[in-house]
């Protein structure tokens, strides 16, 4: 279990690139690292940070679901 605030890190750099598979590669990860990070972000907030792709990969582009973490937040401009 990631804490928070490497949770916040990861969704940060996932929304910034708006590719799990680059931010895992800017993070020194996997992209299921990235993945997981994500889904437990989603856990805590009790919503859906990402939208569902269809089919589900880590390696599709993302946007930020409708009422899920604003990216501009991860710059502090939100």
């Amino acid at each position: 279990m990631l804490n928070r605030l490497e949770m916040l890190r990861i969704f940060c750099t996932a929304a910034e690139t708006r590719n799990f598979k680059e931010a895992a590669t800017r993070l020194g990860v996997s992209p299921q690292a990235v993945t997981r990070a994500v889904k437990e972000l989603e856990g805590h907030v009790g919503g859906t940070a990402v939208p569902p792709q269809h089919p589900p990969h880590p390696h599709h582009r993302i946007r930020r679901a409708a009422g899920g973490p604003r990216a501009d937040r991860c710059q502090g401009r939100g």
